[in-house]
């Protein structure tokens, strides 16, 4: 590594550590907490991106209409489409599926999953908690370095955990009764690339944690 580049990626890293966290309202039904270091990468679709020690947080919202849209006639559709949804976004970022399971949450179906990839020969282990509602499809991701996993456990947890939806909201505002149909494959495929798009950014956190590796073993 150069040394305009060692110097660059230290200073990116006095950006990221100690990241406060801040209640950011998505759209008119959600509210999640994200790191003041947040930004609206691109609103069609919405993407928000924020970073924390050694991971990367993001969140989007596609419409579920036109050539998108999936039409979700009764609980059997959602979990159909949560299937489908998860083949398409763990292709679409080249993954291997470590669990996947479709949990009831204040009266919502939503979907978990894990799965492994890697980026610039580092592994990585990406989390995601998606569902579609009121004609959106919604997934909030949490990418991290595989050798990191435990230790961002707390970290984790806070994020997924602060995900609030407005309580007057059921499974009925989940179905979508749409007269046009596409296959939830193909959605969680786009959501995927979308999101794979901005992977350069997450170079940053590979960096970082090898400046810190390298701190260690000179200390």
């Amino acid at each position: 590594m150069s040394k305009s580049l060692l110097l660059a990626s230290i200073f990116a890293s006095t950006t990221c550590f100690g990241q406060q966290w801040i209640d950011h309202q998505v759209d008119s039904l959600l509210t999640v907490s994200v790191p003041d270091n947040f930004e609206v990468v691109t609103t069609q679709p919405l993407v928000i991106k924020g970073q924390v020690d050694y991971a990367l947080i993001m969140v989007s919202v596609l419409e579920n209409k036109g050539e998108l849209s999936i039409n979700l006639q009764d609980e059997d559709d959602l979990t159909d489409g949560y299937t489908g949804f998860v083949k398409g976004m763990i292709n679409a970022q080249r993954g291997e599926l470590i669990a996947d399971e479709i949990v009831n949450i204040d009266g919502l179906k939503v979907l978990k999953f894990s799965f492994k990839t890697s980026m610039g020969g580092e592994a990585q282990i990406r989390h995601c908690q998606a569902l579609f509602l009121s004609g959106k499809v919604y997934a909030f991701n949490f990418w991290e370095l595989e050798s990191m996993t435990t230790e961002m456990t707390s970290t984790r947890k806070t994020f997924f955990e602060s995900i609030e939806f407005l309580p007057s909201l059921s499974m009925e505002d989940q179905f979508t009764h749409s007269l046009e149909s596409s296959n939830a494959y193909n959605v969680g495929f786009i959501v995927g690339y979308v999101l794979g798009a901005f992977l350069v950014i997450a170079v940053i956190v590979l960096v970082i944690f090898g400046i810190v590796k390298l701190v260690k073993k000179v200390l």
